[in-house]
């Protein structure tokens, strides 16, 4: 095919030179050949059977059941039936009864005696015994014939203006040893009661059982609690003679 080609330029040259111009014949150039053209090839989607899926159900697992055996009924046993407790009842418990003493007292114990059973209630069983002017010879009957064992002698004012000491002196030696005896000493709120003070105080010193409370130097390191006549006392002083006669209540055991 290539040797044609040449041959045919060659033809043509010879031609163009021996041609007039007017008859010039222009050689036309072969026809080219184009390439064939490129056929892509698309194959075919695969297509992918899909397979049926096949689940396979296995059959139940046969169940047996088993009937269950009842438990016998329980019986249960009659309940016991104890006999009645026979024995008593403890008797109640009752508080002990309060240690008991009687106070022999003048007009001084009026304003105090409801303070004093306040503030002792829950101590002493007292029997108070008082009236105004009164002096140890206005009690001395009853003093001996009290079966109680503690005594208070709350007196002393009136005996200074009276017999003074003596009387004390004939009662003590007529009172056994047994008897717990209190005597509050007297405020000095006069020279009589200074002298009754020093003749009993030696009196009871001859008395083991008679035990002496000093009243009379509490009452000097407050002299707010004595009114104006040196004998009675106020408000705060009955309070503070209410608490007195506590301290001279529970002297005795």
């Amino acid at each position: 095919m290539v040797v044609g080609i040449v041959v045919g330029i060659v033809v043509a040259g010879v031609h163009a030179l021996s041609s007039p111009d007017d008859n010039r014949v222009t050689a036309a150039a072969p026809p080219t050949t184009k390439p064939a053209p490129l056929v892509t090839t698309t194959a075919p989607p695969a297509t992918t059977a899909e397979l049926p899926t096949t689940t396979v159900t296995e059959p139940p697992a046969p169940t047996s059941t088993v009937p269950r055996k009842k438990a016998p009924p329980t019986t249960k046993p009659p309940p016991t039936t104890e006999p009645p407790t026979t024995e008593p009842p403890p008797p109640p418990t009752t508080a002990a009864p309060l240690p008991e003493l009687a106070i022999y007292g003048d007009s001084l114990m009026a304003p105090a005696w409801a303070r004093y059973q306040e503030i002792t209630a829950s101590e002493r069983d007292t029997h108070g015994h008082w009236f105004a002017g009164a002096a140890l010879p206005n009690w001395s009957a009853s003093i001996q014939g009290d079966t109680v064992n503690r005594l208070v002698l709350a007196l002393g004012t009136n005996d200074a203006d009276r017999d003074g000491a003596k009387p004390w002196a004939d009662l003590l030696d007529a009172l056994p040893e047994t008897k717990c005896i209190v005597w509050p000493k007297t405020y000095e709120g006069s020279d009589a009661v200074k002298v009754f003070n020093a003749d009993l105080s030696t009196i009871v010193a001859a008395h083991p059982n008679v035990h002496v409370i000093d009243w009379d130097a509490a009452v000097k390191a407050h002299p707010e609690w004595v009114q104006s006549d040196q004998r009675h006392y106020t408000d705060e002083g009955s309070n503070q003679y209410a608490a007195m006669l506590k301290q001279a209540a529970l002297t005795c055991p």
